[in-house]
């Protein structure tokens, strides 16, 4: 019971920090516009593109999140098996903060003729709607990927 409890406030902080990390490194790699600001002021469409960071983030990083809270109830080295295990966490949160920021240029790029980012800045909330749900669908297919690097990394440790 007490393992119980500590894993689900480990896992709560874990996930807590995962999503500030995660959002303060998406605002530095796009070019460290002052979102939260325009959010302040009512922009529906970076509500939107945030709160679909934010999903896509958990979702990719959950794998490794669950391998560490997990790794708190071994009976064998659950201490050093915890430490292997947020390290990983913490490359998988990197991995998963470069792939979205990816998918944001990738996504700019196809459609050539609209800057999303700075229509989405100017409150466009159906460009804001196509990217976020093009965050999400690359998200789902790329837990499996994320889940299968945990597997592998945590093999490694």
């Amino acid at each position: 019971m007490l393992v119980a409890l500590l894993q689900l406030l480990v896992g709560f902080a874990l996930s807590v920090t995962a999503v500030y990390i995660g959002i303060s490194l998406v605002d530095r790699l796009t070019g460290g516009v002052s979102h939260w600001s325009l959010i302040k002021k009512g922009n529906v469409a970076v509500g939107i593109l945030y709160a679909a960071i934010i999903f896509s983030l958990m979702l990719m990083i959950e794998p490794s999140i669950e391998s560490t809270v997990m790794s708190l109830s071994s009976t064998s080295s659950p201490m050093f098996l915890f430490a292997a295990n947020l390290l990983v966490m913490v490359i998988s949160l990197l991995t998963c903060v470069l792939l979205i920021y990816l998918l944001l240029r990738i996504i700019d790029m196809i459609s050539a003729d609209v800057e999303e980012i700075n229509e989405i800045m100017k409150g466009n909330v159906a460009v804001a709607l196509i990217t976020a749900s093009a965050l999400i669908a690359v998200s789902f297919i790329m837990q499996t990927t994320i889940k299968y690097l945990v597997y592998k990394l945590t093999l490694i440790s």
